[in-house]
């Protein structure tokens, strides 16, 4: 089991607002420019590749008591944290790097645990 939060296209979360369930219709694709400017914030972070493959970059947390993980997807961002060691903080430090990277307004920020979206 494990904490997510998702970084969307803001198209998602207009479709989302409008009643539309987030399984119930393709998501608009993150430009490539957005992706790699969030890759290369996040790499600011103590964040390092731990997989490169054309539909998925992987990255962990180097804090390996967190094992923080962030999937970059054409169409979705997601950071994953396992309820282990420090779940408490880890969280946290996933909830607030999702959001100040976000911070351009470029991608909006859902946490599916509390159903809340942000920008």
């Amino acid at each position: 089991m494990s904490y997510n939060i998702y970084l969307y296209h803001p198209d998602v979360k207009t479709q989302a607002a409008a009643g539309a369930e987030l399984d119930s219709f393709p998501h608009a694709e993150i430009p490539e420019v957005v992706r790699q400017r969030f890759v290369d914030r996040l790499l600011k972070y103590d964040y390092k590749l731990e997989s490169d493959r054309p539909q998925c970059r992987e990255f962990i947390h180097t804090n390996k008591v967190w094992s923080i993980q962030v999937a970059v997807f054409p169409t979705e961002i997601a950071f994953s944290v396992p309820y282990w060691d420090d779940a408490e903080n880890a969280i946290f430090e996933a909830i607030q790097t999702a959001h100040e990277l976000a911070d351009t307004g470029e991608l909006a920020v859902y946490d599916p645990q509390t159903g809340e979206w942000s920008e």
